[in-house]
């Protein structure tokens, strides 16, 4: 209870019987959300009242009609009113296509599931063109043949707390079978956790109209989970607190024939995409083949067509832009904003480290980089001060690798990878795009046709390749004002890049794609046969 702390939820607390009592325990306290940074009308995390079924109007704890609750003993927390079994990850949220207006649908979040599938009814509602027609062979538990239905490819946007996530999902009759909904755990669960943000669901029992399977599952769920009571957990996401897990086996197990697993075999889609050396082969033809296979192994036999790979490609041609002689690139975001830490003190705490292990030789020759990279327009030196509201702030630990043998014989390097025990990295908040190099074997067969080899490289490439403004911040890094004193906070330079950096997960598919897309803007055949 948050009003005397005891075990039972905040609206049956008989310490604090009165609204008038809880009212004045609270004093300058958020009514809706009983925060104490906001006030009422300053809350985000209004949400209908169980009680009278109004909306923002008061925390559920604070409804009149509960001035009329007994004195008499009091209440623990229990869930045994509610059935034994499980809670599957549902939530309702904002749907929509390229056509206004977004729908309201219910969303089944299921690792179990390779691909994600979209309702063939909302698919209509929403207006949504496919983009491409396959044929899907349906396995159910326990059934002894698949159904083999035709079924078309489509894309739509889900709308989160704070942005909108693309998702391409297989248009299917029937997603699943009626999933509960259990409204009334989910509202004690808000009561009893105020300041955690309770993902809306269905308020009754209800089918999915959207299963996001194993292929966007991480788009929107996040690491971090709360346990409410053995087995019965919240897990965060982008579309807020998600309840799933075990609910405590006291009643009776009536209707829990809720839901509907089924496997998939998926024929179509671009080969070049498949994640097999060969193609699988496509379903048998003949039932008494099929059940031998059947027999064999129960799983998922697709033919994977690899969407996030065509949404990266995408989304770089779409927001790439060449200003200056310089072509100026965006970090591909597996969400954005990202739930990234600063990580200052571990980027002090590793420079400090660095410096106690280096002689002075090595450290004029790391400062010298620095200097030479600012003057060249490679970095920027900020403010401490500067930390912007509309995009993430990061800060990147480094080292150098001496090579005495190479024509560089210093390089620095930087750790995108680097994060404390509880928080993500910024390579975590990344993809590491497709991998765009041509094939080796073809290279080496065709190295051999002529009597004369050429090669070429491109000067610290890496760096010829431009960070647009607003994704620079999260490639900030500390070095000395003064390289013969000590890294003490009034002798910190706080640089960023302006470049593209070695050392994040998606720097070599930025490069890639970059020279791909130069080639491609040539008007000449020898660069388009490169491209």
């Amino acid at each position: 209870c948050f009003f005397c702390s005891k075990e039972h939820f905040s609206d049956t607390c008989r310490t604090y019987p009165t609204i008038e009592a809880r009212k004045s325990f609270l004093k300058n306290r958020c009514y809706q959300c009983l925060s104490n940074s906001h006030l009422s009308n300053k809350c985000d995390r209004k949400m209908n009242c169980r009680h009278c079924g109004k909306f923002g109007a008061h925390n559920r704890a604070l409804c009149p009609k509960l001035n009329n609750v007994a004195t008499n003993s009091p209440t623990t927390v229990n869930f045994s009113h509610f059935q034994n079994g499980s809670i599957l990850q549902t939530v309702r949220a904002p749907v929509s296509g390229t056509i206004p207006p977004s729908l309201s649908s219910r969303i089944l979040f299921d690792t179990g599931s390779e691909r994600s599938y979209i309702s063939q009814s909302l698919m209509k509602r929403l207006k949504l063109k496919p983009l491409e027609q396959t044929s899907l062979t349906i396995y159910t538990f326990g059934c002894k043949r698949p159904k083999t239905i035709s079924t078309s490819l489509v894309s739509f946007g889900i709308h989160t707390i704070h942005d909108k996530v693309y998702v391409s999902a297989y248009a299917v009759p029937t997603t699943t079978n009626d999933i509960p909904a259990y409204p009334d755990l989910k509202h004690n669960i808000q009561n009893y956790l105020p300041s955690l943000h309770i993902a809306d669901d269905a308020d009754k029992t209800s089918p999915a109209d959207i299963i996001i399977g194993n292929d966007f599952y991480h788009r929107f769920i996040k690491a971090e989970r709360k346990e409410v009571t053995p087995n019965l957990f919240l897990i965060n996401s982008n579309l807020g607190w998600v309840v799933s897990g075990a609910l405590p086996k006291h009643s009776d197990s009536r209707n829990n024939d809720h839901q509907l697993s089924f496997l998939t075999y998926v024929d179509g889609g671009q080969e070049k995409h498949s994640a097999f050396p060969t193609p699988p082969d496509k379903p048998f033809q003949h039932d008494s083949i099929r059940g031998l296979w059947e027999l064999e192994t129960i799983g998922i036999t697709d033919s994977p067509k690899v969407f996030q790979d065509d949404e990266i490609v995408a989304y770089f041609n779409r927001t790439t832009v060449f200003k200056e002689g310089r072509y100026y690139v965006k970090w591909p975001w597996v969400q954005y904003p990202p739930d990234l830490p600063v990580n200052f003190g571990l980027s002090h705490g590793r420079l400090k480290s660095m410096l106690k292990r280096m002689d002075s030789e090595t450290l004029q020759r790391y400062d010298d980089i620095f200097q030479d990279q600012l003057e060249k327009g490679v970095i920027e030196i900020i403010q401490e001060s500067s930390l912007p509201t509309t995009h993430p702030v990061h800060y990147l630990p480094h080292h150098c690798v001496v090579q005495e043998n190479k024509l560089t014989k210093l390089r620095i390097v930087y750790d995108a990878s680097a994060k404390v025990k509880g928080q993500c990295s910024l390579n975590d908040f990344l993809y590491k795009g497709p991998l765009m190099l041509e094939d080796l074997t073809k290279l080496l067969l065709a190295f051999r046709t002529h009597y004369v080899a050429l090669t070429a490289d491109i000067e610290k490439a890496f760096l010829q390749v431009g960070l647009q403004m607003e994704d620079r911040d999260v490639t900030r890094f500390l070095w000395l004002k003064d390289s013969t004193k000590p890294p003490t906070h009034e002798n910190l330079l706080h640089f960023r890049f302006q470049r593209v950096p070695f050392g994040i997960v998606s720097s070599p598919y930025l490069l890639a794609a970059t020279i791909h897309l130069h080639l491609q803007r040539q008007n000449s055949p020898l660069s388009g046969r490169l491209s």
